[in-house]
C-alpha cells in the first residue's frame, strides 16, 4: 500500500511538472488546439492521482486503528 502511495505521489508530481512546463505555451501557443488537450489531460490525470491518495490515505488510517 506505501509503494502504490509513493507511485501516485510520483504521478502527482510528474503530470505538475508537465502543466507547469505547459502553462508558458500559452502565451505564446505553437499550436493550441493540442496545447489545450495536453494542458486538460495533465490536469484530469493529476486531480485523479490526488484523490487516489487522499482516499488510499484515509483507507490506511483506518486500518491501523
Amino acid at each position: 500500500m506505501n509503494k502504490l502511495i509513493a507511485f501516485l505521489i510520483l504521478g502527482m508530481g510528474i503530470t505538475g511538472a508537465v502543466m507547469i512546463v505547459s502553462v508558458a505555451f500559452l502565451f505564446d501557443p505553437p499550436i493550441s488546439t493540442t496545447l489545450k488537450l495536453i494542458i486538460l489531460g495533465s490536469l484530469l490525470t493529476f486531480i485523479c492521482f490526488a484523490v487516489s491518495v487522499t482516499i488510499l490515505r484515509k483507507r490506511m488510517e483506518q486500518q491501523e486503528r
